[in-house]
C-alpha cells in the first residue's frame, strides 16, 4: 500500500524542487546551454503554508518559556492575593513561618524538577525560593525584630551557600549570581551594623569565593558583577562615613581586591578587567596616600607600573608594556608636580616619549615606537591647546622649542636609518 505524505512533508518538498530547479538553471546559464530556459513563474513549485521549523520553534517556545513566564507571574498574583487576605488573621511568627515554608517548597520541587521538566522551569522554582527566604530573614529583623540582626545575617549567608551549591547543580550562573547579591546585602538587610574591618572581611571572603568559582565554571560575567557591585559598596561607604582614622584600612582592603581582580584578568586575559581595576585602584588610592605620602606619592604609580610589568609573561606583552609605561608617565608627571615645577610637564613629556622612541630604534620594537608617537601626540595637544593658554612666554617659548627639536631629530633619524636600509 503507497504511503500518502502529509502536508508539511508536500511542502517541504516543493521547496526543495523549487530550490533544485533554480540551481540547475543557474548551471545551464553557466555552460551556455542554448536549450535552457527558466520555467514559467506559473510552473514552479510555490511552497505552500508556513515554514514547519519556524512552527516547531513557534510551538516550543510558548509552551516551554512563555508559559513558564506567565505562569509564575500568575502564582506570584495569587500569592499576593492570599497574603491581603490571610495576612491580618496571622502573628508575626506565624508570617515568618509562611515564608519559610514557602521558600522550602519551592527550594524542594526546584531541585526535584530538574531533570524531569529542564533546568529553565528548575532556576525560575528555585530562585523564587531564595528571594522568599531573603525577604523573610528581613522581615524577621528589620521589621517584626523577631530575629538578632546577627542571626537574620546568618541566616542569609547560610541561604547563599545553599543557592550556590544548587548553581553548581543545576549550572547557573544567574542563580549564582542571585546568590552572591543576597549575600552581598545581607548586613544591610539585617540591620547589623557591624565594624568597618568585619564589613570588608565579609566582601573579601565573598569576592574571593565568587572569583574562584568563575574561573572553575568560566563565568567572567559573575566576575564583573562582583567588580562592579565591589566598587559600588567601597565608595557608597566612603562617601557615608569616610574619616581619617580608617585611611589604612580602605587603602588595605582596596589593595586586596585590586590583587583578586587583577589576577583574575591576569588569568583570562580579560583586558577591560585589568584596565578598569587598575584606573579604580590608581585613583582611589591617590586619593587615599596624597595627604600622608608628601613628595614621595609618585612611588604609588611606580609600584604599579612596575607590577603591571612584571606580569608580561601572563598579559599580552603590547598591552602590557602600554599599561605600564603609562603608568610610568604618570609618575613621572607627579614628581613634576610634586617639585614644585608643574610647568616642565610638556618638557618632561617630550623627552619621556623621544627616550622610548630612540630606545624602540635600537631594539627594533615596532610596538614600542608607536606608542612613543602616541604619547607625542599627546604632548602635541597639550602644548597648543593647554600651554597656550596657561604657561609664561618663557615656558611657552622652551615647550614649543624642544617638542621641535625633538620632532626634526626624529625625522633626520629615520632618514638616516632609511639611507642604511
Amino acid at each position: 500500500m503507497p504511503l500518502i505524505p502529509d502536508e508539511t512533508t508536500l511542502a517541504h518538498m516543493e521547496r526543495q524542487l523549487a530550490s533544485l530547479t533554480r540551481r540547475i538553471w543557474r548551471i545551464e546559464q553557466h555552460l551556455g546551454l542554448k536549450e535552457s530556459a527558466e520555467l514559467p513563474l506559473e510552473h514552479q513549485p510555490i511552497p505552500r503554508g508556513p515554514d514547519p521549523d519556524l512552527q516547531r520553534k513557534l510551538d516550543r517556545n510558548l509552551g516551554e518559556t512563555w508559559s513558564l513566564r506567565v505562569g509564575a507571574i500568575a502564582i506570584i498574583f495569587a500569592i499576593g492575593f492570599f497574603l491581603a487576605y490571610a495576612w491580618p488573621l496571622l502573628s508575626p511568627m506565624e508570617r515568618l513561618g509562611c515564608g519559610f515554608l514557602a521558600g522550602t517548597v519551592f527550594l524542594y520541587f526546584g531541585l526535584g524538577s530538574g531533570d524531569r521538566l529542564g533546568t529553565r522551569y528548575a532556576q525560575v522554582l528555585l530562585m523564587t525560593g531564595l528571594v522568599i527566604y531573603y525577604l523573610t530573614f528581613w522581615a524577621g529583623s528589620s521589621h517584626y525584630q523577631l530575629l538578632s540582626p546577627k542571626l537574620s545575617w546568618a541566616g542569609m549567608d547560610l541561604i547563599a551557600i545553599v543557592g550556590t551549591w544548587m548553581a553548581f547543580r543545576t549550572r547557573a550562573r544567574g542563580f549564582f549570581t542571585l546568590s552572591f547579591l543576597g549575600a552581598a546585602c545581607a548586613p544591610f538587610l539585617a540591620d547589623a551594623d557591624p565594624s568597618l574591618m568585619f564589613l570588608f572581611s565579609h566582601f573579601a571572603i565573598l569576592d574571593a569565593i565568587v572569583l574562584l568559582i568563575a574561573a572553575l565554571k568560566g563565568w567572567p560575567e559573575t566576575a564583573w558583577f562582583s567588580f562592579v557591585l565591589t566598587l559600588i559598596f567601597v565608595a557608597g561607604r566612603a562617601m557615608t562615613s569616610y574619616s581619617d582614622t580608617q585611611r589604612w584600612i580602605y587603602f588595605g582592603f582596596l589593595s586586596f581586591y585590586f590583587l583578586l581582580y587583577f589576577g583574575f584578568g591576569a588569568k583570562r586575559t580579560d583586558r577591560l578587567l585589568i584596565l578598569f581595576s587598575l584606573l579604580g585602584y590608581a585613583a582611589s588610592g591617590y586619593e587615599l596616600l596624597e595627604p600622608v605620602m608628601g613628595k614621595c606619592l609618585p612611588l604609588f604609580p611606580l609600584s604599579l607600573s612596575l607590577l603591571v610589568a612584571s606580569c608580561y609573561r601572563i598579559i599580552p606583552a603590547a598591552f602590557s608594556m602600554s599599561l605600564s609605561l603609562l603608568l610610568l608617565l604618570g609618575a613621572l608627571t607627579q614628581a613634576t608636580y610634586q617639585w614644585d615645577a608643574p610647568k616642565m610637564i610638556s618638557l618632561v613629556w617630550t623627552a619621556f616619549s623621544t627616550l622610548l622612541l630612540l630606545v624602540g630604534m635600537i631594539k627594533k620594537q615596532l610596538a614600542l615606537r608607536l606608542f612613543a608617537f602616541f604619547l607625542m601626540g599627546l604632548t602635541l595637544f597639550k602644548v597648543f591647546f593647554v600651554d597656550l593658554n596657561f604657561l609664561d612666554a618663557p615656558y611657552r617659548i622652551l615647550s614649543f622649542g624642544v617638542l621641535g627639536l625633538a620632532l626634526i631629530g626624529i625625522s633626520a633619524l629615520y632618514q638616516r636609518t632609511k639611507e642604511q636600509t
